[in-house]
């Protein structure tokens, strides 16, 4: 299954006391699932935030650096979970580091040719901002 480019959102969001502070958006480039595993590349340059202006902050040299390094990597092992969660136990790649980021998605619907799924998980790093949540909606094809 092939992921349907119009429907995929992926955001990103630094919270406080739970809260959202700041939150960005990115595009999918492309994902595929195959025999258990899901591939995924973003868009570094796709990125768009709730602040004006941060965008070219976060996609610069100190951030991103999305003019060098143009895709993030994420891939992972889909694990079912009963017939409606999927455990995505993955590794997201900025850069020249990986982070481990698990999702726990929720199977929202499925068909022959299609599945639409929401997951939520987050990006633990060593410096700030440390946490990082990661939210996904998306719809998968034949």
């Amino acid at each position: 299954m092939d992921l349907r480019l119009d429907r995929c959102v992926i955001e990103v969001a630094v919270r406080v006391l739970g809260r959202p502070v700041l939150r960005g958006r990115f595009r999918a480039d492309r994902a595929t699932i195959d025999a258990g595993t899901l591939i995924a590349d973003v868009s570094a340059k796709s990125l768009r935030t709730n602040v004006p202006l941060l965008n070219r902050v976060l996609t610069g040299s100190r951030w991103l650096w999305a003019a060098r390094h143009r895709t993030l990597s994420y891939t992972a092992t889909v694990v079912p979970d009963g017939p409606r969660h999927l455990d995505l136990l993955g590794t997201v790649r900025v850069r020249h580091t990986r982070y481990p980021l698990p999702l726990r998605a929720r199977v929202v619907h499925s068909d022959d040719d299609t599945m639409v799924f929401s997951a939520q998980g987050v990006v633990v790093r060593q410096r700030f901002p440390r946490r990082l949540s990661v939210e996904v909606a998306a719809e998968l094809g034949a």
